[in-house]
């Protein structure tokens, strides 16, 4: 992978992190260390006794990991919440693991939504178990998985991801309509979510929208690979002219509820946004053309206004 298309994982990771909560994280969280660690294991839940407090081990290092992933990590409650969670979680692992291995270190798994603060409450609670019980207790956070991922491979990256990471190099090959039909079936069969009211303004500067929106040059490439094969969609398009207005719907829903969930005051808000549409409009099982189909459904609507804002023209727009 080249310095582009690590960026465009790194976003897509970002994004999931930043989407997953409780399961939904845990099984993100296994996958991951999964696809990076061969020693890694996720035990099954069974009986009365669960897991045993444990959501994965390494089973040469004795490493063991606990998942926590609340709604607002950042909320007071929630770190007290965290915090005996984490207590609980330890002792309850010793009693049911301690007795036929050692745990020889502790990972307090907390999805942070990469907030990046300081939580003294809970290295205090964590500082206190290592005392008490001679065990290395120590705090994992998004950053640190993002660390692990960073060790996977191209492919092993879009695995955990269940999406296609886009390649920067420029291909030569078109756009096949096979690629165009599955992609355009997987959006159709999104939920549709009405797009804010008000009238489409048609066709405006591409590079200038582009521009206006503040998306990264590794992005705008995407969007004008794209642009240079839309003739493709249009005779896609003619075969089907209700679809042109059914996707209309659907991309400008994505946007909408993207906005809504992409609420960071990053500088990569657009390229993060970019990403939601692009991981939601592409089906489940990461391959390359779905992601040229995508990108060129993107880049057709993204010149129609239906996906990111118009550049103001006037001080009154």
């Amino acid at each position: 992978m080249n310095a582009h298309e690590r960026y465009f994982a790194r976003i897509l990771f970002r994004n999931k992190v930043l989407e997953s909560k409780g399961m939904e994280f845990q099984r993100f969280f296994v996958e991951v260390m999964s696809s990076a660690n061969p020693n890694f294991r996720n035990p099954k839940p069974h009986g009365k006794k669960g897991d045993g407090k444990c959501d994965g081990y390494d089973v040469k290092t004795g490493q063991f990991y606990q998942v926590y992933a609340p709604e607002k990590p950042a909320e007071p409650k929630q770190i007290t919440k965290a915090a005996t969670k984490l207590k609980e979680a330890f002792e309850g692992l010793l009693k049911e693991w301690g007795t036929f291995t050692e745990v020889k270190e502790f990972f307090f798994v907390y999805n942070d939504l990469f907030w990046g603060g300081v939580y003294p409450e809970i290295d205090r609670h964590l500082s206190e178990l290592r005392e008490k019980h001679g065990v290395p207790c120590l705090l994992f956070l998004s950053k640190d998985l993002y660390k692990v991922f960073e060790t996977l491979d191209a492919d092993a990256k879009a695995n955990c991801l269940q999406c296609l990471i886009p390649e920067s190099t420029v291909s030569n090959s078109m756009v096949s309509f096979e690629a165009l039909n599955e992609v355009i079936e997987h959006i159709v069969a999104l939920p549709y979510i009405p797009s804010k009211p008000g009238s489409i303004v048609l066709n405006p500067e591409f590079l200038r929208k582009i521009e206006f929106n503040a998306l990264t040059q590794p992005v705008a490439d995407l969007l004008k690979r794209g642009a240079y094969q839309v003739g493709a969609l249009n005779r896609y398009f003619e075969l089907d002219t209700d679809l042109k207005v059914i996707l209309q719907q659907k991309f400008s829903g994505l946007y909408e509820e993207g906005k809504q969930k992409i609420t960071s005051a990053s500088p990569e808000q657009s390229d993060e946004l970019f990403f939601y549409i692009f991981e939601k409009a592409c089906p489940e099982h990461p391959k390359k053309y779905f992601g040229d189909a995508v990108e060129v459904l993107m880049s057709y609507y993204f010149e129609c206004c239906d996906i990111f804002e118009p550049p103001k023209t006037t001080l009154f727009d």
